[in-house]
């Protein structure tokens, strides 16, 4: 699927659910969350923490590792569909927090750039190499920034054309199919023709 199709699937769904194991701070449950999806998951991999997917446990989050958690989660399911709007409700907190994400992400460096600062004027005399450091860091860091938002273009593009290929394979096959099986159905009808004359 391509991002678009990505975003439009999310937006247009009310649960997105993730029992998989979570490797990080993953941003597929963040953005369904941004887009009015109740996000549910399992306790596998940072899913088990409340740092990287900050959402109520009792609730939201279940141990696929239980004998008939399958019922549960059903249950669960039921009850959010019924009652998105309140289910929405109790995740208000985890949108605001992935909206936040970027901002964050400036705070903290600004914050790990000011120690690193503040560590270095306090046993290196010169100012100006610290400041010269410093604004190099941030040089790097942003177009580290860049080059992943181009990263992720390319790789954006390349699922298109991906997509775009399957399509026109889908195309040929089809096509094919009806040619290769062209002359036995011509045989068929002739065959048919044949045995209705004689009869």
């Amino acid at each position: 699927m391509s991002r678009d199709e990505i975003m439009s699937t999310l937006s247009a769904s009310k649960i997105y659910l993730d029992l998989g194991t979570h490797p990080g701070m993953d941003r597929f449950p963040r953005e369904a969350g941004l887009l009015g999806c109740v996000v549910m998951t399992n306790l596998r991999g940072s899913a088990g923490n409340d740092i990287d997917v900050p959402i109520n446990r009792e609730l939201f989050k279940f141990d696929d590792d239980k004998v008939g958690f399958e019922l549960t989660i059903e249950r669960e399911i039921r009850q959010v569909l019924n009652e998105p709007d309140r289910a929405r409700s109790k995740q208000a907190a985890f949108a605001e927090w992935s909206a936040s994400a970027e901002k964050r992400f400036y705070e903290e460096t600004k914050q790990i750039l000011n120690k690193i600062v503040s560590e270095a004027y306090s046993t290196t005399p010169s100012e100006k190499l610290i400041a010269k450091a410093v604004d190099q860091l941030m040089q790097e860091r942003d177009q580290l920034m860049q080059e992943r938002d181009q990263l992720m273009q390319e790789r954006d593009q390349l699922m298109q054309e991906r997509d775009q290929l399957i399509y026109k394979n889908k195309k040929i096959i089809s096509s094919l199919s009806w040619k290769i099986t062209k002359l036995p159905r011509f045989v068929a009808q002739i065959w048919s023709r044949v045995i209705s004359y004689k009869k």
